[in-house]
């Protein structure tokens, strides 16, 4: 399923759902419009995720109201043909929820560990302290989901990512009943022409395999096990001191890295430096990350979050232009690229007070499918 449109001057002039068949996944057959945009709506209508539930099927895709407000539109099918329009199971001015975004793209509705989610992206979000600092936000609402009465009750919105470039994740259940996430190392309408890369006729990639589960207050993600596969040996050092210094750690650099830190002690703020361009830093339970401006790289950009508790744990995915960031197990997560100098490798470590924590650090090969 995939939406086609008709391109307009400014913005679509129309969008619809589509159907394409496949029996090896290298060869399709387009099969065309299964839905129009339905009445009340723009031509803003896309992103179709479908998934079954008993002996039914349905279908969310992201629109936007005439009177421009974001919704989550919800079909039904028996037959994956023919589509019953079901009307907005969420959306901004629906239910409980205020004025929250002009457009929702990327809709995914699901169940993790006994609880319904809703992930989506709204367009049109204010800036508001530390949340909602990208052009567009990913984020989901959780809830309960009545296929029944065909409503879905939920809480606040809450980010997923708190790094520069995260965009338009979707899910899907593997085999052994994992709910795994993919999402986009981009973000619409932020500086994708000044990425370094289009000089070489590319932009943008994807994240690595997540896993997510619900712990009753919020979505925890960490990449999947099988992502040690890329690992080559371990290099360790237990209880590292650092006081009121920088410095660097034996072995500990590289581009294609992963690496992991737990901390036993931190009295007032740790740091770390990626390559001279990159810097995550934290202090009294607020996690900074950040990097030159990719238009202006004489001014620095940041994005933050507060943690509940202390800083625990930093588990570092680092490639030779992105960075993926989980913070205390996955309770946060950071995902951004960085264009250092191909050249640069030292990562430094910075404390005021003391710090004392743990490092282990792999060299990362591609992954090698059996």
């Amino acid at each position: 399923f995939y939406t086609g449109n008709i391109e307009g001057e400014r913005e679509p002039e129309a969008e619809y759902q589509c159907l394409a068949v496949s029996q090896d996944g290298i060869h399709f057959e387009k099969k065309g419009v299964l839905i129009e945009t339905p009445k009340g709506y723009t031509g803003h209508f896309r992103d179709p995720k479908v998934w079954k539930n008993g002996d039914q099927w349905y279908m969310v895709v992201g629109a936007q109201t005439e009177d421009k407000q974001g919704k989550a539109v919800l079909f039904r099918s028996e037959d994956l043909q023919n589509w019953e329009h079901i009307g907005p199971v969420a959306g901004s001015k629906e239910g409980k929820l205020g004025e929250f975004g002009y457009m929702w793209e990327c809709p995914d509705l699901f169940e993790l560990d006994g609880a319904d989610v809703l992930m989506v992206c709204p367009q049109g979000l204010e800036a508001d302290g530390m949340d909602y600092a990208n052009t567009y936000q990913s984020g989901y609402f959780v809830g309960k989901w009545d296929e029944t009465a065909e409503t879905f009750q939920h809480g606040d919105f809450r980010e997923l990512d708190r790094g520069f470039e995260f965009y338009a994740p979707q899910t899907t259940r593997d085999e052994k009943g994992r709910r795994l996430l993919v999402g986009w190392m981009g973000v619409p309408d932020q500086y994708e022409q000044a990425h370094p890369t289009v000089e070489n006729g590319w932009v943008h990639c994807l994240t690595i395999p997540r896993e997510l589960k619900w712990n009753g207050e919020r979505i925890i993600q960490n990449p999947v096990p099988e992502l040690a596969h890329m690992r080559g040996p371990v290099l360790m050092h237990s209880s590292i001191t650092i006081e009121n210094d920088q410095k660097a750690v034996r072995g500990v650099q590289g581009r294609s890295i992963e690496l992991n830190l737990d901390f036993e002690s931190l009295e007032d703020m740790f740091a770390i430096e990626l390559f001279q361009y990159a810097s995550l830093s934290y202090k009294d339970h607020v996690v900074t990350l950040s990097r030159p401006n990719l238009e202006d790289r004489s001014k620095t950009e940041f994005r933050r979050v507060k943690l509940d508790e202390g800083l625990k744990n930093l588990r570092l995915f680092i490639d030779q232009s992105s960075l993926e960031i989980f913070i205390n197990g996955g309770e946060e997560v950071f995902t951004s690229r960085i264009y250092p100098q191909a050249e640069e490798e030292h990562i430094l470590f910075t404390s005021l007070g003391s710090t004392t924590f743990s490092v282990e650090k792999w060299d990362l090969k591609g992954y090698e499918y059996s």
